[in-house]
């Protein structure tokens, strides 16, 4: 299946708007590790999902998980596990 240009710019769009709602929902804080584990693992899940589903979106999928770990300190195991059970 080929994309078209209106496509493929539909798909990046909505790719930044989920990114960024990403984004902002891991910078809250609410003081709670509980709640802050659970937003790391909708993210690594969320970007894993979109890694398997869209051709488009793959390598910026991979790229922000590899990004957030950086960034954020997260466990490399834990994210090898997510992304190698879900992509």
């Amino acid at each position: 299946m080929l994309l078209t240009i209106y496509d493929y710019i539909r798909v990046t769009y909505n790719w930044a708007k989920s990114f960024a709602v990403l984004i902002e929902q891991l910078q809250r804080q609410d003081g709670r590790i509980d709640e802050a584990t659970n937003r790391t693992s909708v993210c690594l899940l969320a970007l894993a999902n979109v890694a398997r589903v869209s051709l488009v979106c793959e390598k910026k999928a991979i790229s922000a998980m590899c990004q957030m770990t950086k960034e954020r300190s997260w466990e490399v195991s834990l994210v090898q596990k997510v992304g190698s059970t879900y992509i």
